[in-house]
């Protein structure tokens, strides 16, 4: 069987929408509210002022910071460095949703690669990690409780989904189901191919050709090498090896 969604045309209208940066992401209460509390109770941080200098409007560098607050806050990952870099020098405690592939600072921070995907206010799902000075002595650091915690929220956070599944015999393929072979040589005589714009009576997005016996296995020769080369594809990797100057950098950690 084969499966399409039912949606393809609100799918296909998206591609047109204006595309939001990480820097219009706002957190939903409920996944800020989940990790503010996983926080507080981790580190003990009860008593202790937790702030929001990144809220809309707000201004990092102006605020007033009290003695003893505790940044708690996703801030735009478009100037992530700057950022880290004023909270080290003021001093003040921080524990900051960061951009997970490309997390790692050279400030005196922890660094929680956490790879928790977030639904952020404006509909974008952000693979998102953390940076935190409240973790003393861990220049690295996970938490699989702090994953899930954020897991739930986020799945708490979103309405459930109404969208429904079909699935299509073999014999039926649409332009958009044959997108996923998009790495394999494959083909359909003309004989071989009937065009319907329905399927069960219904209309389906795109329409499709109903194939033969022949071009239908065809097709499913085609996925079980599209299988294999995406496996293989899996499978290859690159290693590097440490250059000189990162060999004495290895070293000098003894």
């Amino acid at each position: 069987m084969s499966f399409e969604q039912t949606d393809e045309y609100g799918k296909f209208t998206d591609k047109f929408k204006t595309k939001l940066t990480t820097d219009d992401c706002y957190t939903p209460a409920p996944v800020y509210e989940a990790i503010k509390g996983w926080v507080v109770s981790h580190f003990g941080l009860a008593g202790r002022r937790i702030v929001r200098p990144f809220y809309p409007g707000g201004d990092f560098e102006k605020f007033e910071y009290l003695p003893g607050d505790v940044v708690i806050d996703n801030p735009p990952f478009s100037i992530f460095g700057k950022i880290l870099e004023f909270f080290e020098a003021k001093g003040i405690d921080i524990f900051l949703f960061g951009p997970q592939l490309t997390l790692f600072k050279q400030f005196d921070f922890c660094y929680v690669p956490a790879d928790c995907t977030i639904t952020y206010e404006n509909g974008a799902k952000v693979n998102t990690g953390f940076v935190t000075s409240l973790e003393k002595g861990y220049r690295v650091r996970n938490w699989p409780d702090l994953c899930e915690t954020v897991k739930k929220a986020d799945k708490d956070a979103r309405p459930p989904k109404t969208m429904k599944r079909l699935a299509y015999p073999d014999c039926v393929v649409s332009s958009a189901l044959l997108g996923k072979l998009s790495g394999t040589a494959y083909g359909f005589t003309k004989e071989g191919c009937a065009f319907t714009r329905t399927v069960g009576g219904e209309r389906i997005f795109g329409y499709a050709f109903l194939l033969s016996g022949r071009n239908e296995a065809e097709r499913r020769e085609a996925e079980r090498r599209e299988a294999e080369r995406r496996e293989a594809e899996r499978r290859e990797t690159e290693r590097r090896e440490l250059s000189g100057k990162e060999l004495e950098l290895l070293r000098s950690l003894g």
